[in-house]
């Protein structure tokens, strides 16, 4: 990729992000978008994973090699929030979870992690063209129950995105319950998953892409990412977006959708062939996942002691 791109790139993804703490009540770290910059010129060639999580504190995580990230278990930051997040990109996709504690009154905030990586695929075939669609897998949920305060309210979403070359897709996972007794949820997007309810795939669900055309025996740019976040508002309430465990793709069969003749392969990301590679997919292989359903456990266990308090 070149230079000038992978800066508005960058600069895009900072204040898509910042728009989303503008709602979650966080902020990105300067010294976060000050690493992007000066990584910039890397090789273009070179896989680049980013991992970054906002709480109480705001680790990040940025290189050619995997990046995870954790701020650590549920803590209170000060004020009436307490919020904990993380983040993990690497060979076998991208995860993030947050969850965020928010005690009564007034005021917002919560927790947020953000995850990356960013390479390019090449597509081999007999001519300079293909149509393809790509298959996904994605595992992840939002929770966290109704809030027992009348006037507590959390938002808890999940936003995975897609580039092959130019081509976007995106899902988004959204949940909604308040004290009052609203709960909403709903899956949006050009990306959609086959899971069991708007807001929950508690086993792999698969996705497929819609169809495009693209160029054949050259790089073109392949970036997957994933947004976790959660916030609490007003009265007392929890929530949880937990996708750890991850954003990829199918373990067995074929990653993408080709016709006969053609063939892919994801620099950084174990795909060959047009097969996921290095893992034992015929025999129950798994991705490694993050020590974060404990978090989560904890977390709900915070907000069960804080209300028997009150």
């Amino acid at each position: 990729m070149k230079l000038q791109p992978k800066i508005q790139h960058l600069m895009a993804a900072a204040k898509a992000r910042t728009s989303m703490c503008g709602i979650f009540g966080c902020a990105i770290p300067l010294l976060a978008l000050l690493l992007m910059l000066q990584l910039v010129g890397t090789a273009d060639a070179a896989p680049i994973y980013t991992a970054s999580a906002v709480a109480c504190s705001n680790p990040f995580g940025m290189g050619s090699s995997p990046q995870s990230v954790s701020t650590g278990p549920l803590l209170f930051c000060g004020g009436s929030v307490s919020a904990a997040a993380s983040a993990n990109a690497g060979f076998y996709g991208v995860g993030a979870s947050a969850q965020g504690l928010h005690v009564c009154c007034g005021g917002s905030g919560g927790g947020q992690g953000f995850a990356q990586a960013e390479t390019e695929v090449i597509f081999t075939g007999p001519d300079p063209t293909v149509d393809l669609s790509l298959n996904l897998s994605f595992h992840g949920e939002l929770g966290g129950g109704i809030p027992s305060d009348p006037s507590g309210a959390s938002n808890r979403m999940i936003q995975l995105d897609i580039f092959v070359g130019s081509n976007h897709f995106i899902s988004t996972f959204y949940d909604f319950a308040a004290g009052d007794g609203t709960h909403t949820s709903s899956q949006t997007g050009n990306l959609v998953f086959q899971a069991s309810g708007p807001t929950v795939c508690p086993t792999a669900c698969p996705g497929v892409t819609p169809t495009i055309n693209a160029p054949t025996n050259t790089p073109i740019l392949f970036r997957m990412s994933i947004l976790a976040g959660v916030d609490g508002f007003l009265g007392t309430s929890f929530g949880f977006a937990e996708a750890s465990n991850t954003l990829y793709f199918p373990l067995t069969g074929p990653v993408f959708n080709l016709p006969a003749g053609f063939s892919a392969s994801i620099a950084g990301l174990s795909v060959e062939d047009n097969r996921v590679v290095g893992l034992d997919t015929g025999g129950g292989g798994s991705v490694p996942e993050p020590a974060t359903c404990g978090l989560v456990g904890a977390g709900l266990a915070l907000a069960a002691l804080f209300r028997r308090r009150r």
